[in-house]
């Protein structure tokens, strides 16, 4: 968190002892550690005092230099930290002062002389010599120091802090901006306490919450929420306010953010907004997205670069990681506990006993839980893991594609194409369910909250997307016809597997100025490739449809020109004639004119999957043309399925699912394509498939493959003994009936131990 941790006292009052029994190490810079990595010093056998050497003492300059360097790459990231000193200089707090205005960051100093002056009835003389003794008698891996060092500590702490009757402690001197603790070893967490911050929302004054999903500059939808303000309505924002908007709006955005006061406003951190602190201390802008806001803004004379960094640098200090609402005690069921954050907290949080919560790193909260927070299902297993009277509510990431309410204690507000914000309201002024009741088109269990979900057709992402799409380095942009543009992702990005919300969209993505006139399926990955593939992260039912070995055809109607467009995804010119050529040559083509007829149908776009053995060759063997309609697909950010086609079944359970690829995925075709219950989409590719891939391989280079031999691959063996097959039928390039041949010659040998077998759940499950 931005929260910065003071350790104040005289040397031997236990700072480091309290580093050291906390494990704080990690989070803690000190001098003293610096002063030791830049010199020995000069040392007697094992024994090295750096407060009393010259030498290291000539260091002073250097040490303090680094120490802030650190300080402020740690705050920079929004880190909480905490600093080891004796804080006892006149100016000890001055560069605290610049780097928290500068970071936003919560300042608290903990009081570590004060517990033993009071215990020592403030003698002086006694205090003096109790941190003496302290500093004597403790482990070697602390320090030692001369009586007149501590004496003259003592005296510095007396002059700030203790009263001239010497029977009082003040922090008068302490700037207003830090809050002081006292040390207590009985009561080690106060000092984390959220108590008069905003990041605890206190329902007793409200009878409505608004929790507003990612903005990106949605002013439309946003005026719609404040539309019916009465008194007494709260509004929690969870970020990204923004970076992706329409440009003609992000200035009445900005204005109209800014413009909120009150405690019944709570504005929390995106990661977008985490861009903001070096733009606003030093100019400089390090994400794409912020780059074309900002541009927007100054171009369009809006605000100048002086003018923009001021409005922003304000509402920065605003911001803040996470909120917590607690709704008043029932005495049926307790309190519910809702936790709000941008990109949600992840269960492995909540369910660690030694986390203490302003410990963490703000990007957890921002960004998610390392290493990669987009390929984790964090909404389902907060659900399996965590009490159903905790509510995890957040934005940022949905690579799952799930609703706004997948489980019953997390809500998800953020998916491509859509504004989503909950309301949580009280009636009668109780904001539990008494009994159970209808309401809003949502039935509520009796003692849960009253929550109604929103959902709304975002204004302006598409136009965002679109600048990032001529932004990207790995992304392919192809001149068509009219102004029509093929967006692509590069092979490099394949190669590298560089996938993000840009990335995945950007396969046979068709657009012109500001609009998408056509487009392809988002780009989905095989069962297991990827965590977010994984067999088990489905939801059923299962829908099953058989996969064609060919290529896609991308069919749309061009509402500007007035007829229909046929492409492949790159809109290249060979393909996409062919594609034409085997839609006409099927008979498709006039199923396809009875389509765009209906003019509701003219905003989806037709996907197929174009068979042309001798055109075209892939790996399965067909015996003649075929065009396979896949789906029909809206023109939208998310490619929406609005009807799929040629499906062979559906699976409702796992048990299903084990029967399903006994049965089925022992087949010389290409394999299947899974769409479950949230429309997510997985490619599960046959053990035949895989095989015959590798024995192109080989086949292409004209002799075994290396990776073939001495392998525990099952695929990679077959695969090799593929190849001597076909060697000795006299085969010695490759083709899908040279696999075909070759699996059939096994089959009839009965030669089971060379022939692909069935895919298992196992075969489906991503593995680190």
């Amino acid at each position: 968190m931005r929260r910065l941790y003071i350790l104040m006292g005289v040397s031997g009052s236990g700072k480091s002892k309290y580093i050291h029994d906390n494990h704080l190490e990690r989070y803690t810079v000190s001098t003293d550690e610096i002063r030791k990595m830049l010199s020995v010093g000069r040392t007697v056998g094992s024994t090295y005092d750096c407060y009393n050497d010259p030498i290291a003492y000539a260091n002073n300059k250097l040490v303090f230099k680094l120490f802030y360097e650190i300080l402020e790459e740690r705050m920079r990231r929004g880190e909480t930290v905490y600093v080891e000193a004796t804080h006892l200089s006149k100016g000890a707090f001055r560069e605290y002062n610049k780097l928290r205005q500068m970071y936003n960051y919560d300042v608290r100093m903990i009081d570590f002389t004060a517990p033993q002056v009071r215990e020592l009835n403030y003698n002086k003389a006694n205090v003096t010599h109790y941190f003496y003794s302290q500093t004597q008698n403790r482990p070697k891996r602390y320090e030692q120091f001369d009586y007149d060092v501590i004496k003259e500590q003592v005296n510095k702490y007396y002059a700030r802090y203790v009263g001239r009757q010497n029977n009082t402690i003040s922090y008068n001197t302490v700037p207003q901006w830090i809050k002081v603790f006292e040390y207590d070893a009985n009561d080690k967490d106060k000092v984390h306490t959220d108590k008069g911050l905003k990041t605890i929302f206190n329902l007793k004054d409200y009878h409505t919450v608004h929790i507003i999903g990612d903005l990106h500059g949605d002013y439309e939808n946003l005026q719609k929420v404040f539309a019916n303000h009465t008194k007494g309505t709260g509004y929690i924002f969870v970020g990204d306010y923004l970076d992706r908007g329409n440009p003609q709006h992000l200035k009445d955005t900005l204005e109209f953010l800014t413009s909120l006061k009150g405690n019944n406003i709570v504005f929390l951190r995106g990661n977008h907004e985490q861009a903001w602190f070096d733009f606003v201390n030093y100019g400089k802008i390090t994400r794409p997205s912020f780059q074309r806001t900002v541009d927007t803004l100054i171009e369009r004379g809006d605000y100048t670069k002086e003018e923009l960094q001021a409005k922003l640098r304000k509402f920065n200090k605003r911001l803040l990681p996470y909120c917590f609402i607690e709704t008043p005690y029932s005495d049926t069921v307790g309190r519910y506990l809702f936790v709000i954050s941008h990109a949600g907290v992840d269960d492995r949080i909540i369910n660690d006993d030694n986390t203490i919560f302003a410990h963490l790193n703000e990007d957890v909260l921002v960004n998610g839980l390392a290493p990669d927070p987009y390929a984790y299902d964090a909404d389902r297993e907060w659900h399996k893991n965590v009490d159903d009277q905790v509510i995890n509510i957040h934005g940022h990431r949905n690579a799952f594609h799930k609703s706004i309410q997948p489980y019953s204690n997390t809500y998800n507000l953020t998916e491509d194409g859509e504004f989503r914000y909950v309301t949580l309201t009280a009636k009668n002024g109780s904001w539990l369910v008494d009994k159970a009741e209808e309401s809003d088109d949502k039935f509520y269990l009796p003692n849960t909250p009253r929550i109604i979900t929103h959902k709304l057709p975002s204004s302006n992402s598409t136009a965002a997307l679109i600048s990032e799409l001529v932004d990207s380095q790995d992304i392919k942009q192809k001149q068509l016809d009219d102004g029509i543009i093929a967006n692509n992702y590069t092979k490099e990005a394949f190669r590298e597997q560089r996938w993000n919300n840009t990335t995945v969209k950007a396969r046979g993505l068709f657009t012109r100025a500001n609009e998408i006139v056509g487009r392809g399926f988002t780009k989905f990955f095989n069962a297991g490739e990827r965590p977010e593939s994984d067999i088990r992260t489905l939801t059923y039912p299962i829908r099953v449809a058989k996969k064609v070995d060919g290529f896609l055809a991308i069919v749309f109607y061009d509402k500007e020109c007035h007829m229909t467009r046929v492409y492949s995804k790159g809109g290249g010119e060979y393909h996409s004639h062919l594609a034409a050529y085997v839609l006409e040559y099927t008979g498709e083509f006039d199923k396809i004119d009875k389509y765009y007829e209906d003019k509701t149908n003219r905003d989806t776009t037709l996907l197929y999957e174009i068979v042309e053995p001798v055109m075209d060759e892939h790996i399965v063997w067909y015996d003649g043309v075929c065009a396979t309609r896949l789906a029909a697909v809206k023109n939208d950010l998310r490619g929406s399925l609005m009807l799929v086609s040629n499906i062979m079944g559906i699976i409702h359970n796992e048990d299903e699912l084990k029967t399903f690829l006994s049965l089925h995925t022992n087949t010389t075709e290409e394999g299947y394509v899974f769409y479950d219950a949230n429309d997510k989409m997985v490619k599960v590719k046959s053990n035949y498939f895989r095989i015959a891939r590798e024995l192109r391989k080989g086949m292409a280079l004209g002799k075994p493959l290396n990776s073939w031999k001495n392998t525990d691959d099952k695929i990679k063996k077959i695969a090799y003994e593929w190849y001597k097959k076909a060697q000795s039928m006299g085969m010695r390039t490759f083709s899908p009936k040279v696999a075909y041949d070759v699996y059939w010659a096994f089959k009839i040998e009965d030669m089971d131990e060379f022939l692909p077998t069935p895919l298992t759940l196992e075969d489906l499950t991503y593995k680190k």
